[in-house]
């Protein structure tokens, strides 16, 4: 397998209507910092009160992780409007135990281990969130929504409503993981995001139990090479969306190698 698997179709598909109906866009400016910001706030403190609203005017949420972060923002083309984004928090080179915020909530060893955070570059997925009313107003084609009923349904451009903003920001991860070599991702999730993940055969690995963290999470991790392998397989639709039609170089045969020896049997224990 090369390091930009190719799998492209002359006919329009799931990707070009994507497209069509979304951009992601790396957070590389002060101001899509800033917007990111904004789009917490609205999504954590407004419409979930996940964390107390701001009482300055600036209407920002931010905490102390996002200085060592990169961010994407999904927006909706018709109208220019961001409706989410995605913090992925970078390991920190100095002290790897206090690089995520996961590590405050889950004494997991995994989420510290030396060896794994020596020989790989993990990552946290964090502050996840799409805007439900800014979703609401960008809904472009109501009608068409389905749902999927197997893990191996096959995907299609109808279903872009009601995944195409988690396709994207899923996406942006994978692109920031190719700008930062990035090889594997922790996370805390809502069961039911892990199951809805599960069903794009995107499958996260649960670590421990489930924790009590504004409502119940599951502490999981997933080997991007491994996510990417499996998407391929199972719904390549899904992965032309993520990698944009193989155009983010992520140095597949690289990972390969390195997952292919002993090493993985140091992380697949947990």
């Amino acid at each position: 397998m090369t390091g930009r698997l190719s799998r492209l179709s002359p006919e329009p598909g799931l990707v070009d209507y994507f497209n069509l109906l979304y951009s992601v866009i790396p957070a590389e400016t002060d101001e899509l910092v800033k917007e990111t910001f904004r789009l917490r706030y609205q999504v954590y403190c407004i419409e979930n009160e996940f964390e107390p609203p701001s009482e300055t005017s600036q209407q920002m949420e931010t905490d102390e992780f996002d200085k060592n972060s990169v961010h994407s923002i999904i927006k909706y083309n018709k109208t220019g409007h961001s409706i989410g984004s995605v913090r992925m928090v970078l390991p920190n080179e100095r002290d790897h135990t206090r690089s995520f915020p996961i590590q405050k909530i889950c004494s997991h060893s995994i989420f510290t281990d030396r060896k794994l955070f020596s020989l790989y570059r993990p990552i946290e997925i964090s502050r996840f969130c799409l805007s439900k009313e800014l979703r609401t107003m960008a809904k472009p084609c109501k009608h068409m929504c389905v749902q999927l009923t197997s893990t191996r349904a096959p995907f299609s451009p109808s279903l872009l409503n009601q995944h195409g903003p988690i396709l994207g920001l899923i996406r942006g991860l994978v692109q920031m993981s190719s700008e930062n070599h990035v090889t594997h991702w922790f996370a805390i999730m809502e069961p039911s995001l892990i199951r809805l993940l599960a069903k794009l055969a995107i499958y996260f690995k649960p670590v421990g139990s489930l924790i009590n963290y504004h409502g119940m999470r599951q502490p999981c991790y997933i080997e991007l090479s491994e996510l990417l392998r499996r998407v391929f397989s199972e719904q390549p639709l899904v992965w032309e969306v993520l990698t944009n039609k193989g155009q983010f170089d992520l140095n597949l045969t690289n990972y390969n190698e390195s997952l292919s020896g002993s090493n993985l049997n140091k992380i697949s224990r947990y």
